[in-house]
């Protein structure tokens, strides 16, 4: 078994994905030398991991030969890696990300974060109310916390917070003390054949018999399908529903946010503040809520104070700039259901205001298969601007195009229109920038590109599409 604190040199094979530079920054933060290889593509963890000094280079069999202990690889690469073969001809120690993760978060008090939407921010504000609580935990975070440019916290107590990812069953690699699980909605197809396989990964996680609580999304029907299946030692539920543990009341909004109380079992646990959009994000406050109380963590007022202060995560609903009179808005939704919360947040934050919704679907296989929902899911914008799906490394073709999908947009009454290229899409909205009054670029690909080279007043040569 490979043992992390005594290695000395530790290399990441794809150190630019979220959860490989957060583990890197935690690993040497516990006093490892840390270097990583990853393509050139440009993304978010390219600032992160210059700002921690561990070093980035292009992808190359000959870093192989430096003399390290252990290798860490994303599982977004197969044996066939040109320095994942390196490293088996040299004898190296070769560890997957959620393996080497398990090493690490099964030896602490884990808390896993789980569910097809909101995993990111639950597991953001989690850390940062642990941190507010001062519990000085260790974090893994799927983006960076706005305003501090941090993906990861690294802590020196019991706590570890993860965002555990279920895709490719990374589940089976955890054991932790407690998970919070969100919601439960088919994704990933290109790994999971159908809604059956997809439920029962979290099925078996939630069984998982290292685990003393479970917090629950009262208000997602897939979670409630499943927990009923379940025999749970301590299970608590939050949610809108009138059945939760932890039930939201009173809600108002303004321009500031949302104001909301809590109630435990009939009894107020005070009122609370998010600025956060979308009441999407009440539900995801109180999970965290819920946990902390649960775990006697108090006191409740400091959790209200850490709360009203946390601004949100990158690619979450993230104001980029203003261009003119346009706010420009990023977004990391790439799935129908949360296409659908963030534009409804929109709406409500920003009403009689004219929102046009510049999308990148992400991988062929999401885009067929859910391709009807997706087709229903823009209704509460003025305009869908469709780019070209985004190919990563997971597939390069598939059986439907940008092209069928503004179509189907369109059929439902919606002005859609397929733009292709970033460079195009960004000329077709310098074109119509004044009647714009909201500019949300939505996606797991890319698609920030378009809001970003705008701001920056980057000009392409004309190509078309």
């Amino acid at each position: 078994m490979i043992d992390f604190l005594k290695a000395k040199k530790i290399h990441f094979v794809g150190i630019k994905g979220a959860g490989m530079a957060a583990l890197a920054q935690v690993l040497k933060y516990q006093g490892l030398a840390v270097c990583g290889s990853d393509g050139a593509e440009e993304f978010f963890t390219d600032v992160v991991l210059k700002s921690r000094n561990i070093p980035v280079e292009p992808f190359s069999a000959t870093h192989i030969a430096k003399g390290f202990d252990v290798i860490i690889y994303s599982t977004g690469y197969g044996q066939d890696h040109e320095e994942i073969r390196a490293a088996h001809d040299l004898g190296i120690p070769l560890i997957s990300y959620p393996e080497a993760v398990g090493r690490l978060f099964n030896n602490a008090h884990g808390i896993a974060v789980c569910g097809t939407h909101g995993k990111t921010t639950i597991t953001a504000l989690t850390a940062w109310i642990y941190d507010a609580l001062g519990l000085d935990p260790t974090a893994l975070i799927g983006s960076t916390i706005q305003g501090t440019g941090n993906n990861a916290y690294t802590g020196r107590s019991k706590y570890w917070i993860l965002e555990a990812d279920e895709y490719q069953n990374k589940f089976e690699h955890y054991n932790p003390k407690a998970i919070i699980v969100s919601t439960i909605e088919y994704d990933h197809p290109d790994f999971f054949t159908d809604e059956r396989a997809y439920a029962q990964t979290f099925k078996t996680f939630l069984a998982n018999p290292s685990c003393e609580l479970v917090v629950a999304g009262a208000d997602d029907t897939g979670v409630q399908a499943l927990i009923k299946e379940l025999y749970i030692p301590r299970l608590v539920t939050y949610g809108f529903d009138e059945s939760s543990d932890y039930r939201i009341t009173d809600v108002t909004e303004d321009h500031k946010g949302f104001s909301f109380g809590v109630k435990n079992k009939g009894v107020s646990l005070g009122t609370f503040h998010t600025p956060l959009v979308g009441r999407h994000n009440i539900a995801n406050a109180c999970a965290v809520i819920a946990l902390v109380h649960a775990q006697n963590l108090n006191p409740i007022e400091k959790v209200a104070e850490a709360l009203t202060s946390f601004q949100g995560t990158g690619r979450r609903f993230e104001t980029i700039g203003m261009l003119g009179n346009t706010i420009v808005i990023d977004d990391y939704a790439h799935h129908p259901a949360e296409i659908r919360a963030t534009l409804q947040g929109a709406c409500a934050r920003y009403p009689r205001k004219r929102i046009v919704c510049c999308f990148g679907p992400h991988t062929y296989t999401r885009t067929h298969a859910l391709f009807d929902d997706f087709a229903r899911s823009f209704r509460d914008c003025d305009q869908v601007l469709l780019l070209d799906i985004y190919a990563s490394a997971r597939e390069t073709k598939g059986p439907v195009h940008s092209k069928d999908l503004a179509d189907a947009i369109s059929a439902h009454s919606h002005n859609a229109l397929y733009t292709g290229s970033i460079p195009h899409t960004i000329a077709i909205v310098r074109e119509r920038i004044h009647d714009i009054d909201i500019l949300i670029t939505m996606g797991a690909g890319d698609v920030w590109k378009v809001g970003r080279y705008l701001l920056e007043d980057i000009h392409f040569a004309p190509d078309g599409q």
